[in-house]
């Protein structure tokens, strides 16, 4: 296209690569690497529903749909959709499509351009091929660790009540009093409030580098591990 004609078409369709706030998005799809991934927001935030039912990382789909919001067309590579299958996307590398409202905004990535210069991307009902950067590619870029949540542990941290900690044959029994925690053993005494809620924010915050699903350890495996418990009103 002439370089006029190709900045005019540039003008039109940058702000319509995606427009849609997270606040809109009920439902999204990801087809990546052949693997089929769907995620609904629910009442409690949003949920991985397929290949597996998990509560999915919150932060990683917020990041997604930041990318997207902030993405600008690097260039209009062609207008002709016949050349698709030139670009890589015929069969793309990543499809991607989020639902919102009734509506539903479709994305094909195609392979990295030449000396990496972007990606190139489809977007359903738009006439048009375009160069976009490869943060796009990279965000788009999901596993199943990637989209599910990796803190272990979901607890309200103002309710832990009690807290053991375990190594053979030590223990180290703290409870939370009115006034502060306090220790039952291995001596009797005042905690710091400070070390123990830093304790206990990290607990949650912790992040999980891998998962073995449905593989139950053995005990002889963690002769040297640490148990901890945390208490609370109704549950351990």
């Amino acid at each position: 296209m002439p370089a006029q004609k190709e900045a005019e078409r540039k003008r039109q369709l940058k702000e319509r690569i995606f427009t849609v706030s997270a606040d809109e998005i009920d439902y999204i799809r990801l087809i990546n690497r052949g693997q089929d991934y769907r995620l609904e927001k629910t009442a409690n935030g949003w949920m991985l529903v397929k290949p597996k039912r998990l509560i999915a990382d919150q932060k990683i789909i917020s990041k997604i749909i930041e990318v997207l919001n902030k993405e600008r067309i690097i260039k209009v590579v062609a207008t002709d959709l016949k050349r698709m299958d030139e670009f890589g996307l015929t069969s793309p590398v990543i499809y991607a499509a989020f639902g919102h409202r009734g509506g539903l905004e479709e994305f094909f990535i195609g392979r990295p351009a030449p000396a990496k210069a972007g990606a190139y991307l489809y977007k359903k009902g738009l006439d048009g091929i375009f160069l976009v950067s490869l943060d796009v590619a990279g965000a788009l870029n999901q596993t199943l660790y990637g989209l599910r949540k990796k803190e272990p542990f979901v607890f309200d941290e103002t309710s832990v009540k009690k807290i053991v900690i375990e190594r053979k044959d030590d223990r180290l029994e703290m409870v939370r009093e009115e006034n502060g925690w306090f220790m039952l053993s291995p001596v009797k005494g005042r905690c710091s409030d400070k070390t123990v809620w830093r304790f206990i924010e990290e607990m949650k915050t912790l992040r999980a580098d891998e998962f073995y699903d449905g593989k139950k350890p053995k005990p002889s495996d963690y002769d040297k591990s640490v148990r901890i418990k945390l208490f609370f009103d109704d549950k351990t």
